[in-house]
């Protein structure tokens, strides 16, 4: 559970398998003014690699591999969380999803 910060997860690398902005149970918003910023990957398409990315006044501001993220939801999916911005693409060639099971965000 990363939250309740100004920035949740700055810098570049793999971030996988968090809940950014919310409690540990993906119920209740405890937002980051910035949920994830930098560069690299989050998420992807594998059981588990998927962030839970909710309730933040940015969700991400970020360069690179965007994949198999529950973005502005709750936990299951089904319910409204929203982010301010969910994905602020900060230059071209970013890839936001794909085509393989699980890539959808």
């Amino acid at each position: 559970m990363i939250s309740a910060n100004q920035t949740g997860v700055s810098g570049a690398g793999l971030v996988e398998g968090n809940f950014i902005g919310t409690d540990a149970t993906g119920t209740r918003l405890l937002n980051n003014t910035t949920g994830i910023q930098g560069a690299g990957t989050v998420g992807g398409a594998a059981a588990g690699a998927g962030n839970l990315i909710s309730g933040n006044n940015t969700g991400l501001a970020f360069i690179g591999l965007i994949q198999g993220n529950l973005i502005g939801t709750d936990l299951t999916g089904t319910l409204a969380m929203g982010n301010g911005i969910g994905i602020d693409v900060e230059t071209v060639g970013e890839t936001i999803g794909g085509t393989a099971a699980g890539a959808g965000n």
